[in-house]
């Protein structure tokens, strides 16, 4: 069932700096490359959100002549995708305790090059069994405060994308949402101090279907035991 099936976030920056991507200049390919990037780049959300709103705008432009009016009709615009929901209890705690643990996102100060990050940071100890509602939204926060572009190992620049993949009435199969975030909003109030809600808004750019891979994994799919068995390595 779709509503069971989390949604997950990464970048292409998370996933070049995984075990499965190009860490420390190493590019694993092949299905072992797949599995292990799968495992270690994607970031599950607590609670899947409770509305995802794609919005589909078309250009034309109209040119008024004597007797008439001329409509020129272009392409789509990109599509823009909002997303809202409420994370749950603020107490509540992951195994590793991350919510309170103060992290620096530290880049080259005097070179265009990342300084060492680690192995948390890396991805080497991302469990997405270990997750909390504060967890949770910190993970996709910093992924969408990550600048656009980056340098690898080699030291070659990428864009870099973010990514959403979701599990909707529309696609139920599974899509990858590729592009970028335009507004982050975590509202707070005195009417609920309890419960943590989010809504940002996407501008998707690619979509990609899930392979199938991809799809068996997840915390309440059998296919997370491949995630562990990989973590595990």
């Amino acid at each position: 069932m779709a509503g069971l099936t989390p949604f997950q976030f990464s970048s292409r920056r998370t996933q070049e700096k995984s075990i499965g991507g190009n860490l420390l200049g190493i590019n694993i390919g092949g299905t072992l490359g797949q599995g292990l990037k799968t495992a270690f780049s994607w970031y599950e959300m607590w609670i899947n959100p409770e509305k995802v709103d794609i919005n589909t705008t078309y250009i034309q432009k109209k040119r008024h002549t004597a007797g008439s009016i001329v409509t020129y009709h272009y392409r789509r615009e990109p599509f823009e995708m909002t997303v809202s929901g409420q994370c749950g209890w603020v107490m509540i705690q992951s195994k590793s305790g991350g919510e309170s643990k103060i992290t620096i996102n530290r880049q080259g100060i005097s070179q265009n090059i990342e300084q060492p990050r680690s192995p948390k940071e890396l991805g080497l100890a991302s469990d997405n069994s270990d997750n909390s509602p504060r967890l949770f939204l910190k993970r996709l926060k910093n992924i969408a405060d990550e600048p656009m572009y980056f340098v690898d190992a080699n030291g070659i620049e990428h864009l870099n994308v973010k990514f959403i993949k979701i599990f909707t009435k529309q696609f139920p199969e599974g899509i990858i949402c590729e592009g970028y975030y335009t507004r982050f909003h975590v509202p707070e109030s005195a009417d609920d101090v309890q419960s943590i809600t989010y809504d940002f808004a996407f501008i998707v750019e690619n979509l990609v279907p899930v392979s199938i891979f991809e799809k068996s994994l997840g915390m309440w799919r059998k296919g997370h035991q491949i995630a562990g068995f990989f973590k595990g390595l």
